[in-house]
């Protein structure tokens, strides 16, 4: 959870949010792994922290108030993808 916030996460979530792109072909020349490395290892450092969160949560060691209440911006973006 504490990665969650650190300045450098909220930057990396804050990039996604503003990527924009016209189709599939768009996408892949502006953020496909092959072209801009950057983008793949912020993927991996959010999807590594994502993944914990849902084994936490579908291990019962975690409840859904308690990660809203620590990390509410995230959980935003984690039910616009559900």
């Amino acid at each position: 959870m504490q990665s969650m916030l650190t300045l450098e996460t909220l930057h990396i979530e804050g990039d996604f949010y503003t990527m924009t792109w016209r189709d599939w072909d768009d996408f892949r020349s502006k953020y496909d792994s092959s072209v801009n490395i950057d983008n793949f290892t912020y993927r991996m450092k959010l999807w590594g922290i994502y993944e914990v969160i849902g084994t936490l949560y579908r291990s019962e060691l975690l409840d859904m108030k308690s990660l809203f209440s620590r990390a509410r911006p995230q959980v935003y973006f984690l039910r616009r993808l559900c």
